[in-house]
């Protein structure tokens, strides 16, 4: 199994395909496994990278897994494959990744897809207004089915049972986790995301709410929206047509 070794972190990839290079970070309740509705389809014309964030999956870490350095890790796994340019797809938590990256080193991104997430592109105001938000239902927690629509479970059946055995290899996600991943802020480095953006939002999403996915869309000048009727959190897992369409969109931009 293919593995880059860092100090204090054993972070696990896989390669796909030919052509530009096409990077996925998944989010807190996937890994590697969750693209393969994208690998699938893209590897035929892009190099495709999936990987398992450090403490998820099959990725090890020596310590509590933090998401400041997630955006590093990413950075040194391109170094190690040998990427000078590459497009980045960031699911939920994994946004916070690529646009962590995408800010600290913007002559490397090609494009930028944040799926699901506020990416850290947040104010005082936004994160009042997720708190709130999560309050009214119940409280911050990460309950793996609000990550799909509320009633994919009964119109995919299969589908779901998969999702629950790729979150099943996951580590449990605490609120000491949450608070820190949502805590990361760039929105003070949008004006260094000059590469074309998207943004693609479930419009039925129970974890980061469409409005204030459109909020974090305006901190980026020039970037688009694209929204999944359909979709809840997991867009790419949901809908993955229409995702992988948006998708292919956002790639053709130049």
């Amino acid at each position: 199994m293919p593995r880059l070794e860092l100090a204090d972190v054993s972070l696990y990839y896989e390669v796909h395909g030919d052509g530009p290079w096409l990077v996925f970070a998944h989010g807190a309740g996937g890994n590697a496994l969750s693209w393969w509705q994208q690998v699938a389809h893209f590897a035929a014309r892009y190099r495709c990278v999936v990987y398992d964030q450090r403490g998820w999956g099959r990725s090890t870490t020596a310590a509590a897994p933090d998401p400041a350095v997630f955006a590093t890790d990413l950075t040194a796994l391109l170094d190690r494959l040998g990427v000078e340019r590459a497009a980045l797809v960031g699911q939920s938590m994994g946004g916070w990744t690529v646009a962590g990256c995408a800010a600290a080193r913007p002559e490397r991104v090609t494009h930028l897809a944040l799926v699901g997430t506020l990416a850290g592109l947040t104010d005082d105001e936004m994160l009042a207004a997720l708190a709130q938000f999560h309050a009214a239902g119940g409280g911050a927690r990460f309950d793996p089915h609000l990550a799909l629509a509320e009633d994919f479970p009964q119109r995919e059946p299969a589908l779901t049972l998969l999702y629950d055995q790729i979150c099943g290899l996951n580590p449990p996600v605490g609120p000491e986790f949450l608070m820190k991943l949502v805590a990361l802020r760039y929105a003070e480095q949008a004006s260094r995301l000059r590469m074309p953006v998207t943004f693609i939002a479930g419009a039925r999403d129970r974890l980061f709410p469409l409005d204030l996915v459109r909020a974090a869309h305006a901190k980026v000048a020039g970037a688009a929206l694209e929204v999944l009727p359909e979709a809840g959190h997991s867009g790419y897992f949901e809908c993955a047509g229409d995702f992988n369409r948006a998708l292919a969109r956002l790639l053709e931009r130049r």
